[in-house]
């Protein structure tokens, strides 16, 4: 009975993680196709957008999800299966003051003719974020460039 009860307990917080996305997309000029997280505000980009996290908050959550052609110049030293394709990922962290230290995500997956880059940063005192808003927004991120090549 226990084993089933954590199966049920597990089964039900991956289905409240998965609800900070909307229904609602985001579509960039370059052919980038965005989920839209829940209470974030929009802020278009040159290769895709920008998503801040609404209120008055002390250090709001950020999120940037662009489209591009080459694949990005960096180090990402880890790799995680997502349910399309295997994106590669790096966290950093550094001291942020009072309110903890801020880490740094950056992970890229390949999407069609090009690639799927999202760079997102937390802040914390006492435990790495998980990014888990991050990796929900990848992994239902597309790209499709348009006749232009943008």
């Amino acid at each position: 009975m226990r084993v089933v009860f954590f199966i049920l307990l597990t089964v039900f917080l991956a289905a409240c993680k998965e609800d900070e996305l909307t229904n609602q997309i985001v579509v960039h000029q370059n052919g980038l196709i965005v989920p839209v997280p829940e209470g974030f505000n929009i802020e278009k980009q040159p290769n895709g957008f920008r998503f801040v996290e609404a209120g008055q908050l002390r250090t709001p959550r950020q999120v940037t999800v662009s489209y591009v052609a080459s694949q990005p110049v960096g180090v990402f030293d880890h790799h995680r299966h997502l349910r399309y394709a295997t994106a590669f990922y790096s966290v950093d962290h550094h001291l942020g003051g009072s309110a903890g230290r801020i880490f740094d995500f950056r992970a890229m997956k390949p999407d069609r003719k090009g690639w799927v880059v999202i760079a997102a940063t937390d802040q914390t005192e006492w435990v790495r974020p998980d990014f888990d808003l991050a990796w929900q927004m990848l992994d239902r991120a597309q790209g499709r460039y348009n006749a232009q090549g943008r």
